[in-house]
């Protein structure tokens, strides 16, 4: 039991840590945040704080140059000077006097924050100073920036300064004043002639930001840098980069000022050399300037980190102590498990006797009274079952030695029923094939009647066409027995017509003997001529030459008379035998055509009467012929039926045969069955005999 208890004990002890781990953890992030947000908030306020302080230094040098440039001794000096006499005061005695209120207003107003009061003209040189010295010299050594501050100055209104930024000393000890212009205007005109201005040191205003501490960022520093040029105008770490350019970081922080020109303070946290720091800045956009204050993260969570160092070490001393106390109660609480499990070995042994330690055990409310009690129950329910086991073996072992004899019973029933299924299955089978001949049989009687009755039903359509066709025949032949008589007349009409019109070319006969009449008598015209032009001798050849032409003519129509007569005379003969010819055609038509036409047509009713009665002789073969059709088709579908029902008899009979396989394998299964109760019988037996109760 040492090792259970020792396995509960370290699950707890992980799950305890695993717990205190994250609430440590949620612990510190929360914590780390809280402190990061009052950092940021405490770090805001103090940049706030230190740029009010900035602008009221800045506020209150403005007023203090605005206030020594009102004296009306400078515009009426600087008019002196120019010529201008403005008062009843030479320039020089005007010099004097505005030395000495220059004098007097440094001493009297701020001793020892100015570094110099001064008077310059329009052009920017100084024409008076509270140090000697510098009279003469430019504020502007380039004559551009003359004119660029001069029109800077133009638009200061009488109550208010020009800034003109932190500047270094002209004695180059490095140290830095913040300038002031103010415009000095003859109020007469309203014209800008000069300028006096200050420079104040930022020592003092330095010395205000370090007397104000802030709590929790003792060792804090902060920067004032110009946004413009890129360089610090104080660093609290190292006074003396006043004036020089800024590190890359600061560029960084620059560039950004520049980008957002927010004037809202803005945080965030870093890491510069492997230093984790946080910071705040504030961007000044009237002065160009962005004030920087940040602080180690060392420092500023040093508190949240000894509050997390404090809360690990109670999580650490707490686990522990859960570790002990959940060992003892747990040793404590598994005390009792050796004898149940000592009760639970003997049980593998087959002793269910309990032990009487067992008992008071049963008598506790907790987890190991009910395991007390569950094995107590748990050994009489095994008696129990230990006793009825028993019974059981001896009712196995009385019914293993009936259920033998019955099977063999059962095993004789199913050879003899097999014997006889046999039997029955080759008798069904010879019946079966017997039918199947049948149905063969009369399916090719079937075949045969319809083959016929299909050859049947084509003679009948064959009938009705001839049918029809000899009532065709028969009226055609009427028909064409009329319209021959009829026409026969008419073409013997117009034969006659046409003979006696062939009778006209007998005409041309006598035609052609007046031809030949005229032909003569112009050949006698033709010598008459010829005797008269050979009389008349060189003058009548010419006449001579047309009677010998004339006569030539005559000549010819001659030949072509008698040519025309010899056809006239052929055609004569044709004609004669044409008509001859129609004759005869006339006759065979009425005396041979006409006649058969008449037996044809008297034909062609005999044979519309014969036809008619094919066909009423065919029609009833049709009829016989379905209706021993259908007769067949009954025959066939009683023999479908018959084959049908012998076919499911053998199906029966084989599921017979293989149930009786069926059942002479289970009666073999049941005889190894019994076999085996009997053995199971004699190995409960044997079990039971082991058992201590």
């Amino acid at each position: 039991m040492k090792k259970l208890s020792t396995k509960i004990t370290a699950m707890i002890v992980i799950v305890v840590v695993i717990g205190m781990a994250v609430l440590c953890f949620l612990t510190n992030s929360k914590v780390t945040n809280l402190a990061q947000k009052n950092a940021e908030e405490s770090l805001s306020e103090a940049v706030k704080s230190r740029v009010e302080l900035i602008n009221e230094y800045n506020n209150s040098l403005r007023e203090s140059v605005v206030a020594y440039g009102q004296s009306g001794i400078y515009w009426q000096y600087i008019e002196a000077l120019k010529g201008n006499q403005e008062s009843g005061n030479t320039a020089d005695e005007l010099y004097v006097l505005a030395e000495k209120y220059v004098q007097e207003y440094k001493e009297n107003v701020y001793p020892d924050r100015f570094e110099g009061l001064f008077v310059a003209d329009g052009d920017t040189k100084q024409i008076c100073h509270s140090n000697p010295e510098n009279i003469g010299n430019y504020l502007r050594e380039d004559e551009d920036e003359r004119e660029a501050l001069m029109e800077n100055l133009e638009n200061v209104s009488s109550n208010s300064t020009y800034f003109a930024g932190m500047k270094a000393t002209a004695n180059g000890d490095g140290t830095m004043v913040l300038v002031n212009y103010y415009p000095v205007k003859n109020p007469k005109t309203g014209e800008l002639i000069g300028v006096v201005g200050g420079g104040a040191y930022t020592q003092p205003l330095i010395d205000i930001l370090n007397e104000q501490p802030v709590d929790g960022f003792e060792n804090s520093t902060y920067y004032l840098l110009d946004v413009n040029n890129g360089t610090y105008l104080f660093n609290s770490e190292d006074n003396s980069l006043q004036g020089t350019e800024v590190e890359s970081d600061m560029k960084n922080a620059i560039e950004t000022a520049k980008e957002l020109q927010s004037e809202e303070v803005v945080t965030a946290l870093f890491e510069h050399n492997g230093v984790g720091y946080i910071s705040a800045e504030l961007y000044m956009p009237e002065q160009g300037w962005l004030f920087i204050m940040k602080d180690s993260q060392a420092e500023v969570f040093s508190e949240s980190t000894n509050i997390s160092h404090i809360l690990i070490l109670l999580c650490i001393i707490v686990a522990v102590a859960i570790a002990v106390i959940t060992a003892i109660v747990t040793r404590i609480m598994m005390k009792p498990l050796p004898l149940i499990a000592e009760s639970i070995a003997r049980f593998g042994t087959l002793n269910l006797r309990l032990t009487d330690d067992i008992k008071p055990l049963s008598k506790r409310k907790d987890e190991i009274g009910n395991m007390a009690n569950a094995l107590r129950e748990m050994a009489h329910g095994i008696r129990h079952a230990v006793h009825q086991l028993e019974d059981c073996r001896n009712d196995i072992s009385g019914t293993a030695h009936t259920m033998g004899d019955a099977m063999q019973n059962l095993s004789d029933s199913v050879t003899n029923n097999a014997t006889v299924t046999e039997e029955l299955y080759a008798s069904i089978a010879n019946t079966n094939s017997s039918v199947s001949n049948v149905n063969d049989a009369v399916s090719n009687v079937f075949n045969s009647v319809d083959e016929i009755t299909e050859k049947v039903d084509k003679s009948d359509e064959i009938t009705d066409k001839l049918l029809a066709k000899s009532e065709e025949i028969k009226n055609g032949a009427k028909n064409a027995l009329n319209v021959g008589r009829v026409k026969i007349e008419e073409q013997k009409e117009k034969i006659d017509i046409a003979v006696d019109g062939l009778h006209a070319i007998e005409n041309i006969n006598s035609m052609v003997d007046d031809i030949l009449g005229i032909a003569g008598q112009t050949n006698l015209l033709a010598l008459n001529a010829s005797i008269e032009a050979a009389r008349a001798g060189e003058a009548g050849r010419g006449f001579a030459v047309v009677a010998e032409e004339i006569s030539s003519l005559a000549d010819q129509s001659k030949e072509t008379a008698e040519h025309i007569q010899a056809i006239v005379q052929d055609s004569n003969q044709s004609v004669e035998n044409v008509r001859s010819c129609f004759q005869e055609i006339i006759n065979y038509m009425e005396k041979d055509i006409l006649v058969n036409f008449e037996k044809f047509a008297e034909a062609s009713d005999e044979y519309g009467e014969q036809s008619n009665q094919i066909s009423e002789a065919i029609e009833a073969i049709t009829d016989s012929m379905h209706q021993l059709k259908a007769y067949m088709q009954e025959i066939v579908d009683s023999a479908d039926a018959v084959a049908e029902a012998a076919d499911q008899n053998e199906h029966a009979v084989t599921e017979i045969v293989e149930k009786n396989e069926v059942m002479q394998s289970i009666s073999e299964q049941m005889g190894d069955i019994t076999d085996t109760n009997s053995k199971n019988s004699n190995q409960i037996n044997e079990i039971v005999e082991k058992f201590e109760l």
